[in-house]
């Protein structure tokens, strides 16, 4: 469900005020921490990159 929602959210390349906010919530829903939300959302993001999108608009951390 949590990899589903991610997909969605980055699905347009590019992550807006009420999505980031859906982040949050679905961090706080699942109950992980920062960290271990980054590692489910790390697919998603390496796909929007891969698909021309913008880190900075992307609302994440991403490790290279």
């Amino acid at each position: 469900i949590l990899s589903k929602q991610l997909k969605l959210i980055y699905l347009d390349n590019k992550v807006d005020k009420s999505e980031a906010s859906m982040k949050v919530d679905l961090q706080s829903l699942f109950g992980l921490s920062y960290d271990e939300f980054l590692s489910f959302e790390q697919e998603a993001v390496e796909e929007s990159l891969k698909n021309g999108a913008n880190l900075t608009d992307l609302d994440t951390f991403y490790k290279i």
